[in-house]
């Protein structure tokens, strides 16, 4: 096993974790915690500027009920609330939230890190994080176990919460989030607005059904039973991309039926333990964030038992101004892959980020499914630093001997172990 090497960032000792296009700071001396993840030289987690270089101290963090928001990425556990001893009365959290991680190397080449927390004597877990980092591409996977080291049995859900940065509120629609709504919710509208105005302005839906949340610096927080694996953070002007998967057990019980939140900080008033708190229409001291936050299933812990939840974080670019509206194993797709026609001419246009190095190659098929060979295929190689956009035009008498064509857009990675169709759409003539 590797040495660990610490580094400095913003004041704080953290561990690195990195390949080509991917770098990870741990800081198990604050909970724990991912402090920041930046894949191509951009930053993607909020790390707090009024905190930085700051650490707490384990014997007031939590007691003199102050909370030290850090920022970064870190697990709670859930259903969270103040009226019974089975609800977790934070943040501030002296343990789990503040408290001081062990931290090991672990896997092949050292690429992998474990986190292992103290025993919290008020929820009776240890809190154990195993976070590996691909080799070669832009992916980091979590593991994220809960034992119960009480004797008595317990029920908790594993709740990882990612703040994403938005520091720049001069461009309105810059930040925003993307999650296919579940067609069969049990609420009308596919989610359910738990802090902050009801109408809240930020929650838009697509014309796929994705929720959007358009973050503009308004507190509130929304929840929906997604029982599609995705959730993206979407930069619209740096065309970044940030994509948690995980799964949904649509036969299990979730904290107030929600595998993901979505919070917005910033000004406004909310409602919560029992009183309104104000937030300030101040920046500096109220910085803008939003948060990401998945939800394992509510599960019962016998004594000396473990729970587990696994989800990934991937990365990619987009086209500057668009947003994920659907993705797949191998990358996102923004625009669906259209094709109409004008006048004498075919146009196709799509636009797409992936998360390997590779080449991507449009084929055309007959209505029986032939290839048509003869009709020059058209390819692209592919980055996920990059975002790819297509944009190009056929001759429509190329094709009218067909009545048509149906266009496969086909994914192959750079190490020739994976080919995968990306995505297809046809057009007749009639």
């Amino acid at each position: 096993m590797s040495e660990i090497v610490p580094e400095n960032y913003k004041g704080w000792k953290v561990w690195p974790m990195s390949n080509k296009s991917l770098r990870l700071f741990v800081a198990p001396q604050l909970g724990g915690r991912v402090l920041q993840i930046i894949f191509d030289r951009y930053p993607f987690l909020f790390t707090n500027p009024n905190l930085e270089g700051r650490i707490p101290d384990i014997n007031i963090s939590g007691n003199d009920h102050t909370w030290l928001n850090f920022g970064g990425e870190k697990i709670w556990p859930a259903p969270q609330g103040w009226g019974s001893e089975n609800l977790w009365p934070g943040p501030p959290d002296p343990v789990l939230d503040g408290g001081m991680y062990d931290i090991t190397r672990v896997g092949p080449k050292a690429m992998g890190i474990e986190l292992k927390s103290a025993i919290d004597p008020y929820t009776g877990i240890q809190v154990t994080r195993k976070i590996r980092i691909d080799e070669a591409s832009p992916k980091i996977w979590f593991t994220a176990s809960f034992t119960n080291k009480s004797k008595s049995i317990k029920e908790w859900s594993i709740w990882p919460v990612f703040q994403l940065d938005t520091p720049d509120l001069s461009i309105p629609g810059r930040y925003l989030v993307s999650c296919r709504k579940n067609p069969d919710s049990k609420w009308s509208q596919g989610y359910k607005v738990m802090h902050g105005l009801v109408n809240n302005p930020q929650f838009e839906t697509d014309e796929q059904d994705n929720l959007l949340v358009n973050f503009s610096y308004l507190a509130g927080k929304v929840g929906l039973d997604c029982r599609d694996n995705w959730i993206a953070f979407n930069d619209t002007v740096e065309g970044k991309v940030f994509v948690l998967t995980f799964s949904f057990d649509r036969e299990a019980t979730y904290p107030e039926s929600t595998s993901v939140q979505i919070w917005t900080q910033g000004k406004g008033s909310i409602y919560s333990r029992g009183k309104i708190i104000d937030f300030p229409n101040d920046p500096e001291k109220n910085p803008p964030y939003l948060e990401l936050e998945l939800l394992s299933p509510l599960t019962r812990i016998d004594p000396d038992a473990s729970i587990h939840f696994e989800y990934e974080v991937q990365t990619c670019t987009l086209p500057a101004g668009s947003h994920v509206i659907d993705r797949n194993q191998f990358g996102v797709i923004a625009k669906k892959l259209s094709v109409v026609t004008r006048d004498h001419k075919i146009l196709l246009t799509g636009f797409y980020g992936f998360f390997k190095t590779g080449k991507v190659t449009l084929r055309f098929e007959d209505r029986l499914g032939c290839r048509l060979d003869a009709h020059q295929l058209h390819s692209w190689q592919v980055d996920p630093v990059y975002g790819l956009e297509i944009c190009f035009e056929l001759s429509k008498e190329e094709f009218s001997p067909h009545k048509g064509l149906r266009c496969i857009l086909l994914f192959e990675d750079s190490d020739l172990t994976d080919f995968f169709e990306f995505e297809r759409t046809e057009l007749w003539f009639a």
